[in-house]
């Protein structure tokens, strides 16, 4: 059986939104999160924002 999606191979996580205490955007944290999945072998990233 041939895989539906033959391009799309490996962890592909959705991330939530990081927010500051007072429900700002926190970039810096957003930042760091991204890195860190991509270190753990993500090989996309889904979009953030309704996460």
């Amino acid at each position: 059986m041939q895989p539906r999606y033959p391009f799309f191979k490996g962890m592909m996580p959705i991330l939530p939104t990081l927010l500051t205490a007072s429900g700002e955007p926190d970039l810096e944290a957003q930042g760091r999160l991204v890195e860190y999945v991509l270190a753990c072998g993500a090989v996309a990233i889904g979009h953030m924002g309704g996460a």
